[in-house]
């Protein structure tokens, strides 16, 4: 976007070691153990390191008529390290038809994080000219040393049969019981949230009961080698998200939050005290009943062979996942001060500074002596139905081709997760004003359609050389219709999250020829993710000479030719609907409805910062062994 350059700096350790022992023909054991260590620092421009840790002292600035930003972005500096041990030890026996599994596992995992959103401020003013006028608006999340340290552990039991039914067809069931141990002993309890609220909300248990099952099959239909019907369902289980703890670990500390609108003349520098005050402190607690992620999946697959060198694939799945996490601000206002010229609740009094919209600091507030307090509830749920069609077809030794085509859908209610981190963004409706769940809709993640393709020539002429190649698809990623940077449109201290109301007025016409969804959604509120651009294409090429044979290994002598088609990818404006500079907020003090002025974007759903890599060449020399 115009950010400074982040670098990152990390390394990764990894070992791991495991012993089967054979106690007869029908018995045996097996002991596994590892362990992993890894480090990333992301670093942006010039960084500071002294006593409050990692820093960097140009705040991130956005300019809300061009979509771009100068400075540190909002996201970095940020230090993460993770250490893990793990152990299992299992025992197998073979009894007739049946081979038994069973042992026990052991998982132990540390974090270290040094991360706080927004640690360096952020600006936000319509364009350049603005900083030097100080009509902007202006936030910092302040704590010293910002991070948290934190362990969680995974204890498990689990059993499992293979039992062959008959020659061809092999059923497997497994269950497993674990116990995730959660570093709810390390959240410091804030009393006078409690006293305010009346409810014990940063009572968490100390771990989380899980039971998994599975079942697969495997059958060789007619035991020919031609057809082969793979299924398989089950229930399986992950982790809390160790960036959900960090944010609630974080809050330990109890960060400053620091506010303002309109004169903000410090910058590039951060304001004093006089100019953002602190409006209140951040705080983070994980919500009632809080659950692992939990997913259920069910799939059916066929591959058939014809002749003697062409395989036909077809396959799908249904997959739904539980207990994701979603973010609620407990500390907004439950009751909006208004509604805008569309219905749209807004919760706090809104100030207008050129093209840059933000509510008054603490208008919003239930209670004044907290600014944000997030309740990270595991309330999302995702839900995926694919089907996969696919071919592979071989000529004598020299000739492979292979195509794959994949349909699918993905929704969920986790809004923002994609580029949001843990937890996504808050829904910008809360209460009675999103009874219909806005947020259950197109998921960040879906690609409803993915084109693989691709062969493999080995020369006949010359068996040392072997051309290859791959062509890819992807649907273009979805995105919400919505307001420029700088803009918050419901007053809830969120940016990015709300929706625009698409006007059926001649200045939208054009784009209404242009975007589909526009069209369709004439008069109403934008759903989410609506609107879709074209679809990605790319193509690499790779030749490869053989330098040396030596059996079982060899050196080969690669050339890539990466991005022949350039996939159109980058940061698009999102943006349906601006601020016009021109304009004044109006309420009418009869219905209390506020009037935001605003204007079209023609600019919308363009590509503003191109991100594709690019076309590149790449050399090297590759040792088999």
């Amino acid at each position: 976007q115009g950010w400074d350059r982040v670098t990152v700096e990390g390394g990764d350790l990894s070992a791991s070691a495991y012993v089967v022992s054979e106690i007869n023909e029908t018995v045996g054991v097996e002991v596994r153990a590892g362990f992993g260590s890894s480090t990333r620092d992301y670093l942006s421009g010039e960084v500071l390191r002294d006593e409050d840790g990692i820093r960097n002292p140009t705040p991130a600035t956005t300019f809300a008529k061009y979509g771009l930003g100068v400075g540190s972005p909002a996201t970095a500096p940020g230090s993460f390290s993770k250490t893990s041990f793990n152990a299992m030890a299992s025992g197998f026996t073979t009894v007739g038809a049946h081979t038994l599994r069973g042992g026990l596992s052991a998982d132990y995992i540390s974090h270290d994080y040094e991360y706080l959103f927004a640690r360096t401020g952020q600006y936000f003013f319509t364009d350049p000219l603005s900083t030097l006028t100080g009509e902007g608006w202006f936030a910092q999340t302040d704590a010293r040393a910002p991070g948290s340290a934190f362990s969680t552990g995974d204890f498990g039991v689990f059993l499992q049969d293979s039992w062959e039914v008959s020659p061809g067809f092999t059923l497997v069931v497994g269950g497993r019981f674990d116990y995730e141990q959660l570093p709810s002993a390390d959240i410091v309890p804030d009393p006078e949230w409690r006293r305010l609220t009346g409810t014990p909300a940063e009572e968490a248990p100390g771990g989380l009961n899980k039971f998994s099952s599975r079942l697969n099959l495997v059958w060789d239909v007619g035991q020919r080698g031609t057809t082969f019907v793979q299924g398989g369902l089950g229930v399986y289980h992950d982790m809390l998200s160790p960036g959900v703890w960090n944010e609630i670990l974080t809050a330990n500390a109890r960060p400053d939050v620091r506010r303002a609108v309109g004169d903000l003349t410090s910058w590039p520098e951060l304001p004093d005290a006089d100019e953002a005050p602190v409006v209140g402190v951040q705080h983070a607690i994980l919500g009632p009943d809080p659950r692992a992620p939990q997913t259920s999946r069910v799939s059916l697959g066929l591959s058939h062979r014809l002749g003697s060198a062409t395989w036909i694939h077809v396959g799908g799945s249904y997959r739904k996942t539980d207990f994701l996490p979603r973010r609620t601000d407990l500390n907004l206002s439950p009751n909006p001060v208004g509604e805008d010229q569309f219905g749209r609740p807004i919760y706090g009094e809104l100030q207008k500074v050129g093209q840059i919209l933000a509510p008054t600091p603490g208008s919003n507030r239930r209670f004044l002596d907290y600014d944000v307090v997030w309740a990270m509830n595991t309330t999302g749920v995702s839900e995926n139905k694919s089907l996969i069609l696919g071919l592979e077809q071989g000529y004598r030794d020299w000739l492979d081709l292979f195509a794959e085509y994949t349909y699918s859908e993905t929704t969920d209610n986790w809004f923002g997760a994609r580029d949001f981190g843990p937890g996504g963004l808050p829904s910008p409706f809360q209460g009675e004003a999103d009874s219909q769940d806005w947020t259950d809709g197109v998921s960040d993640f879906d690609v409803p359609h993915q084109v693989v393709a691709g062969l493999s020539i080995v020369v006949p002429q010359w068996r040392a050389l072997s051309l290859s190649g791959v062509y890819r698809y992807a649907s273009g990623m979805p995105f919400t219709p919505g307001f420029a940077s700088g803009v918050d449109a419901n007053g809830d201290y969120v940016l990015s999250n709300d929706p625009a109301y698409v006007p059926d007025t001649p200045e939208i016409f054009p784009l209404a020829d242009k975007w589909g969804c526009i069209q369709d959604q004439l008069s109403t509120l934008a759903a989410r993710n609506s609107c879709r651009p074209d679809g990605t294409h790319s193509l690499d090429l790779r030749a490869m000479v053989t330098l040396a044979d030596l059996g079982r290994g060899g050196v080969d002598f690669i050339v890539d030719w990466m991005n022949i088609i350039e996939p159109a990818v980058g940061l698009r404006d999102t943006s349906l609907l601006r601020v016009d500079p021109a304009g004044d907020i109006v309420t009418d003090p009869s219905t209390g409805q506020v009037n935001v002025p605003l204007q079209v974007n023609p600019n919308f759903g363009r590509i503003i910062v191109g991100q594709s890599p690019g076309e590149f060449f790449r050399v090297g020399i590759r040792a088999r062994f």
